[in-house]
């Protein structure tokens, strides 16, 4: 009914009053097949071509079409929510273009701010768009480069993430401030730095130290939260102030280290280590050594992953028996079958080693003859 009513009344001879109406909202509700969204009772069906004082906003004039007062009332009866906007209006809201004004003002002002801001601290600015992955030796460079200028000399230490918005701030206007400098996620709750404690576990990507002049900068128009951490290099150590809290210390390694060895669906490394055959004979056979395998290969598992399962993978994909198998981690061999990669402390992204029993002497591509027992000490030993 509405489809048959809007196509009636729309068109307007040009007595009386008359009223501006969306053109694509007229083509939506007047094709078919039938669009439920252009027929939604809360819709305005006016705005995308008038602002919030129902003068037609800066829209060309194909968006918007004339209807008659009485199509109009029909439109209204049936979407409530509609903004009217009468032929007879204004085509240009002076509210709006003052907003609009004010707006481009505050803008041109606040990109003003900003590039100032990234032209004061620019090395700064180039350093974070460079850093490439975690633990860059190039944000370290300052604490570690043994110069007069940089040797025990304590740089504010910044977490990465702060500066990475920081970066995007003041490279476009789209991005809101990055707030006050988070000092107080690295230091715990009774005052200590947990920066040493980053460091030690290879998290240091999370933090840059910055120069001082640059510091200022940031701090005076952005501020701070919490006590400044610094950080300076003393006897081949990072050491950091406030000092770190023994307690929390200790509470963050155990945590660190439960987190590293409970997984699920991560990659460990496999790497071949053969092992030499003692023994050698001339009788010859088919070669299934290592020599024709990867030197390392990639396995997709869980910490809750027996050796026994772990091995079973490295079958299937090398074809290597698995009581040939010995997988050993930092020197350690994984011996019990039953026990799982949670128990022997394999965090992931692990490199194991893997050696072969030789069996027969297949390392060399020979075989040995294997003396069965009653038979030791016969013709046939010899």
């Amino acid at each position: 009914i509405i489809q048959t009513k809007v196509k009636e009344l729309a068109p307007s001879d040009g007595s009386g009053e008359e009223f501006w109406l969306s053109s694509a909202w007229f083509k939506g509700v007047t094709k078919k097949p039938i669009q439920r969204k252009y027929f939604d009772r809360s819709l305005d069906v006016n705005e995308t071509i008038v602002c919030e004082h129902g003068i037609p906003n800066h829209q060309p004039a194909k968006f918007r079409k004339k209807v008659s007062n009485e199509a109009w009332e029909f439109i209204v009866r049936y979407f409530p929510n509609s903004t009217p906007s009468s032929v007879s209006s204004p085509l240009s809201c002076s509210e709006c273009e003052m907003a609009s004004e004010e707006y481009n003002n505050t803008k041109k002002e606040n990109m003003k701010a900003r590039r100032k801001e990234k032209k004061d601290a620019y090395p700064l600015y180039q350093e974070i768009s460079q850093m490439q992955k975690i633990g860059s030796p190039g944000s370290y460079n300052r604490l570690i480069l043994p110069s007069s200028n940089s040797l025990n000399k304590p740089f504010p230490l910044i977490p990465y993430h702060w500066l990475h918005s920081w970066r995007s701030y003041v490279d476009s206007y789209s991005y809101d401030p990055p707030g006050p400098i988070p000092f107080a996620e690295i230091v715990c709750s009774h005052g200590g730095s947990m920066v040493e404690m980053f460091v030690k576990n290879e998290m240091t990507a999370g933090y840059l130290p910055i120069w001082e002049n640059h510091y200022k900068v940031l701090e005076e128009v952005h501020g701070k939260e919490g006590e400044m951490v610094m950080a300076y290099w003393e006897e081949d150590t990072i050491k950091t102030k406030p000092d770190p809290c023994e307690s929390c210390a200790k509470k963050f390694e155990e945590e660190w280290e439960e987190k590293r060895i409970t997984y699920k669906e991560a990659a460990i490394h496999i790497s071949f280590q053969p092992t030499t055959n003692p023994f050698s004979s001339p009788i010859a056979r088919p070669r299934r050594s290592f020599s024709g395998r990867k030197k390392e290969m990639s396995l997709t598992v869980s910490s809750a992953d027996t050796i026994k399962s772990l091995k079973r993978k490295v079958f299937e994909i090398q074809q290597i028996p698995p009581f040939q198998q010995i997988l050993f981690f930092n020197s350690v061999e994984l011996a019990d079958e039953e026990g799982t990669l949670y128990n022997y402390r394999v965090p992931k992204g692990a490199v194991l080693t893997l050696s072969m029993i030789p069996v027969n002497g297949e390392e060399k591509g020979e075989e040995v003859r294997v003396v069965e027992e009653g038979f030791a000490d016969s013709v046939f030993s010899r």
